[in-house]
């Protein structure tokens, strides 16, 4: 009986040994199936749209990674877009004590370096799915995009071994600042009548500053740096605006102009906080490319009465026209009747 239960355990024991090693080799395979998330040294955000004259921050961020002992990246960006005014190590993107190996910013050239690795007594590398390792701070200065390019990126483990990973660049993009004609409700409106009221508003534009509009007699040689306010014929204005957080216009759509005139007009927002004042820059907007190349147009009063006088005369036509038709039928019905008779 015993040497009986010895070979049922020792059957039961090898039947148990033997559905262990077929769940782990199951669970193997079904591990190997799945694909970890491969992993990265990016800028984040990928992408940011800003307007000008305002601060934006990005992130060097690493993600999906195992004991990561050390790391270096070197960062370019457009110069003309983009002013640098800090970079800065992120706290827990490596474990500590660490030392900084490389750390220059050269902004003539628009160019980041930097390294850093965890040192002695820490032995250990940190793992984590995501962490921004850098942060840097720019302000816009000029509208465009600029490229976050990396490169030259290096991921370490606590073995000093290179660890495999793939490097994604960001951009920041800078919008021209707007300003438009609307009505009173801000609907974008490019046309008026005489006396209607016209009103603007903007957007893009630099944010929390004070702005002077003009309406200015359509003018055709709009140029950075060199149009002024000597070169332009002004209707209305100025008209004191200031802009909120965002770069829109507190209270828009505001009223410029109470009793309209006919003519081709172009509006112009002149920043008083930022850029030169009284000179067309890149903080300023204008509007005058919507209606034959004016901002907008306010439709002369003979053209009303013009369109009004076609309008009757097509109406009398149409009168005239139904008029004869109703006639001729008669004439075809006594005609018809005479000849039946």
């Amino acid at each position: 009986m015993l040497a009986s239960r010895l070979r049922y355990r020792g059957n039961a024991s090898s039947a148990i040994v033997l559905l262990l090693m077929a769940t782990l080799l199951t669970s193997g395979m079904l591990v190997g199936k799945v694909k970890a998330d491969p992993t990265q040294i990016r800028v984040q955000p990928a992408t940011t749209q800003a307007i000008l004259n305002k601060d934006y921050i990005v992130y060097i961020e690493v993600t999906n990674v195992a004991d990561l002992y050390g790391w270096q990246f070197d960062l370019d960006y457009n110069k003309t877009v983009l002013d640098l005014t800090s970079a800065s190590i992120d706290a827990g993107g490596l474990n500590t004590p660490t030392n900084t190996f490389a750390s220059l910013t050269d902004e003539a050239n628009g160019h980041l370096s930097w390294a850093v690795v965890t040192r002695y007594p820490t032995v250990t590398g940190i793992t984590y799915a995501g962490h921004a390792i850098f942060e840097i701070h720019f302000t816009t200065i000029e509208t465009g995009t600029s490229a976050l390019h990396l490169y030259e990126t290096l991921l370490s483990d606590s073995q000093a071994r290179a660890i495999s990973h793939t490097a994604v660049d960001g951009s920041i993009t800078v919008g021209v600042p707007e300003v438009e004609s609307s009505n009173s409700t801000g609907d974008t409106v490019n046309q008026f009548k005489p006396d209607d009221k016209v009103y603007a508003k903007g957007n893009r534009l630099s944010p929390s500053s004070s702005y002077k509009i003009y309406i200015v007699k359509d003018y055709t040689a709009w140029t950075k740096g060199t149009t002024t306010l000597d070169d332009l014929d002004i209707i209305e204005g100025p008209i004191d605006a200031t802009t909120n957080t965002t770069g829109h216009i507190v209270g828009q759509p505001i009223e410029i102009w109470d009793r309209a005139e006919p003519g081709d007009y172009d509006i112009f927002a002149d920043c008083q906080s930022a850029g030169t004042t009284g000179t067309y820059d890149t903080y300023d907007a204008i509007d005058n490319l919507d209606v034959s190349n004016a901002g907008f147009f306010v439709i002369p009063e003979y053209a009303l009465g013009t369109i009004l006088a076609l309008a009757m005369c097509f109406a009398a036509v149409g009168i005239f026209w139904k008029f004869k038709r109703r006639n001729h039928s008669q004439y075809e019905i006594r005609a018809n009747y005479g000849k039946g008779s």
